[in-house]
């Protein structure tokens, strides 16, 4: 099969198309105008488009596109638990897990399991109730504080 690259931009999507020598290259996008892409894969168990996208009118999401880029589906992501306190930012990354799941990580610092191709999500609770989580903050994860002091495993360095 011939190579694909997928390149996710603030212009949306570029999808390049090499030949089977990878001397030749044909770029196709932008697709998803109008959204940041800041990760897209190629799932090889069905052949299936990713891509975590966010949209300053839209928020944070996961398209999915079965015809290799020709149309697209948004996914609805679930709000976070109202006791948690946290909005749902930038979706960061999706990637196929090894038992037909798919994963997105997001911020800030959730990560959410999909068991059907990306429709519907779940949070993980293990991860959004992490005792240590607060601590976290102020790293990709979110705002607060990163001193090392704050955290334990950090103690001593610089």
């Amino acid at each position: 099969m011939p190579p694909l690259v997928l390149v996710g931009t603030r212009k949306g999507l570029f999808l390049l198309h090499g030949n089977d020598a990878r001397r030749d290259w044909r770029v196709e996008g932008p697709l998803l105008t109008g959204w940041e892409v800041f990760h897209a894969i190629h799932d090889p168990r069905d052949e299936t488009l990713y891509a975590a996208g966010n949209s300053a009118f839209f928020g944070g999401t996961v398209q999915r596109s079965d015809d290799r880029g020709q149309t697209w589906e948004r996914a609805e992501l679930p709000a976070l638990p109202e006791q948690s306190g946290l909005e749902l930012g930038e979706v960061w990354h999706v990637e196929p897990g090894g038992d037909g799941t798919l994963w997105l990580g997001a911020a800030p610092g959730v990560l959410f399991r999909s068991d059907d191709r990306g429709v519907t999500w779940n949070v993980n609770r293990g991860v959004l109730e992490h005792p240590t989580r607060d601590i976290a903050r102020g790293t990709a994860a979110g705002a607060g504080s990163s001193r090392p002091a704050d955290c334990p495993s950090l103690r001593g360095r610089p």
